[in-house]
This record gives structure tokens, C-alpha cells and sequence, in this order.
């Protein structure tokens, strides 16, 4: 996910802060011009420690990482797992905070978690969560939730969707080309000594290292861009006509303004 969000980062901020451990993004956006392309190189570049950096590179991602990485996951995980979930949790002890401060808007927190968010999950459990909000099927974010993302009358939603949607179907179309070198299987990649691990792991992020650059170079060719376009509009056409959907398009706008207003300090 770090390697895909250097390229493809959503985020719109000028500036970065660091003081102890909160993070503060200087003149973060909230809107964008409607037509433009909404992912990205990251913004900046960040000369602190790299668990710091990390942190800033992949906020507000976990969605993201479940779309882009679902097909990947489910391929490591296949034959090895008996049941995999996605569960919605509370964090506690929150060790690193980010602040995003827009013009006009003053200063909204939000809790980030940890420079190091992979960990098993019994420990997860039990010193990072003290709930569990909700248990999905695995691949809900992938599928159901971003499909509910391209019902809202807003133009700079519906085309984050499709272009996050056709950036993951990207990314989905080179496993077979990577998994060729682990036998067939990323799978593979998992089982075998720790040693083994180790080899098998950094040779897939060295073959994994220039696709998501070339994806979003490809996702932005002209022809792709007046395609995308069309499409958009014809949704955006269909989602106006809709009542319904301005007022869910309203409601989940007032949820994130209280969630980003009321969050701690």
C-alpha cells in the first residue's frame, strides 16, 4: 500500500509539520476541482523518521487498501486461511496523531494508530482494539462499499471511485505475471522457513516496485481520460435524478464534518 500511494495518493496538502508525535498537514483540502486527476504522486516529501512518514503516506487509506489489495490478499490466503473477515474496530492508545488544517476551517484531528500497523492479530486484539464494530465478508470495501461511493450527485466521489476501481483492476491484472515466479501461487510466498519468507518477500516487492507508476501513467492516457469522463457524467446524470441520493450524499457529509470537528486533541 505504501508503494501504490506514492503514485496514487488522493490526498491535497502544502505543507508538513511534525511536533512529538502529531503530524500536521498544512492547507489540507477537502475539495477538488471537479475534471481533474484526482490520484496523484504524494504531495511531499517527508524528511522525518520513516515510521512517521509511513504513517502520513497511507492516512485515510484503509479503504483504499482493501480495494487495491483485495485480489491480492485473497490469492496469498488461499488454501492457508479456513475463513477471512474484514472487521471495522476500535483503536486504543493511539501513538501517532495527524492534524489536517484548511483554510477556513480551523484544525480537524484525527487518530491515525501506529507507525507499524501489521502485527498479528491475537496481539492486535488484545493491546490495540477494544472493540469490534462490525465483522464483513471479505471483499465488502472492495465490492459493496465502493459501489455505494458511485451512487452520490457528487462529481469528485464518483470519479475518485471509478479511478481508484480501475486502478485496482490494474493492479489485479499483473498476479499472474508475478506469481510465475513463486510457482504459479503467491501463496507460495508464505509458506517455507523464515529465510525462505524473507527471500520470497523482497523478491515480490522488487516485482511489484514499478507497477503501481506505471498503472496511474497508463490510467491517465488521453484516451482513458475522455472515456472515464463520459462515464462519469452519465452516472452523475443518473445519481441527480435521484433525491434519495443527495440526501445520503448530505447525511455522509455531515458525519465526517462531526467525526473530523469532535475528534480528541
Amino acid at each position: 500500500m505504501y508503494k501504490i500511494r506514492l503514485y496514487a495518493s488522493p490526498l491535497r496538502f502544502k505543507s508538513v509539520r511534525v511536533e512529538s508525535s502529531t503530524i500536521y498537514l498544512d492547507q489540507f483540502q477537502f475539495d477538488v476541482t471537479a475534471g481533474q486527476q484526482y490520484l496523484k504522486p504524494f504531495p511531499v516529501c517527508l524528511e522525518v523518521d520513516q515510521g512517521l512518514f509511513g504513517a502520513v503516506l497511507v492516512y485515510m487509506g484503509y479503504t483504499e487498501a482493501m480495494m487495491y489489495l483485495y485480489s491480492f490478499a485473497k490469492d496469498f490466503l488461499a488454501e492457508l486461511c479456513s475463513k477471512v473477515e474484514e472487521v471495522n474496530v476500535s483503536l486504543i492508545n493511539q501513538k501517532v496523531r495527524i492534524s489536517l488544517i484548511s483554510n477556513g476551517h480551523g484544525h480537524h484531528r484525527g487518530a491515525h494508530g501506529y507507525e507499524d500497523p501489521l502485527c498479528p492479530w491475537p496481539y492486535f486484539e488484545q493491546h490495540r482494539s477494544n472493540k469490534i464494530n462490525r465483522e464483513l465478508n471479505f471483499g465488502y470495501i472492495r465490492h459493496q462499499a465502493s459501489q455505494s461511493h458511485g451512487m452520490f450527485p457528487a462529481g469528485c466521489i464518483v470519479a475518485q471511485k471509478i479511478e481508484k476501481e480501475e486502478l485496482a483492476e490494474a493492479l489485479e491484472e499483473k498476479i499472474p505475471a508475478i506469481a510465475q515466479e513463486h510457482g504459479g501461487k503467491l501463496n507460495a510466498i508464505l509458506r517455507g522457513s523464515d529465510a525462505a519468507f524473507k527471500q520470497a518477500k523482497n523478491t515480490f516487492v522488487d516485482q511489484f516496485e514499478g507497477h503501481p507508476r506505471a498503472c496511474v501513467i497508463e490510467l491517465y492516457a488521453p484516451q482513458h481520460i475522455r472515456r472515464r469522463n463520459k462515464e462519469i457524467e452519465s452516472q452523475l446524470s443518473q445519481n441527480r435524478d435521484d433525491p434519495e441520493r443527495q440526501k445520503d450524499l448530505d447525511g455522509m457529509m455531515r458525519f465526517i464534518e462531526s467525526a473530523m470537528s469532535t475528534a480528541g486533541p
